[in-house]
């Protein structure tokens, strides 16, 4: 996990979470699918003013040392853009306290 702050009054943040390749159950438009692989995926997670104000998340190589400039790969939902941000839809994120 890493912890950055974004502006100077600390009010905008982001934090990236590491997932190692895995197999998990998932629902996808309410059918159940077992055991789907996915990769390694490091997620970000932007906050401004205890909200998050956005999702990114994307696919790395497994065996790469994570680090700054590192090549990173779309992941292949329907939700994510090419730049990494995830759709919500309609999700309401509650606020940090």
């Amino acid at each position: 996990m890493k912890h950055e702050v974004l502006s100077k009054s600390g009010d905008k943040q982001a934090v990236w979470i590491e997932v190692p390749k895995a197999q998990w159950d998932i629902h996808f438009f309410e059918r159940p699918f077992q055991q789907v692989g996915f990769p390694r995926l490091l997620f970000r997670y932007t906050v401004y003013q205890k909200r998050v104000t956005n999702i990114s998340v994307f696919a790395v190589k497994e065996d790469m040392e994570l680090e700054e400039g590192m090549k990173l790969y779309q992941f292949p939902y329907s939700n994510v853009h090419p730049s990494g941000s995830v759709c919500t839809g309609r999700v309401v994120i509650p606020e940090f306290r």
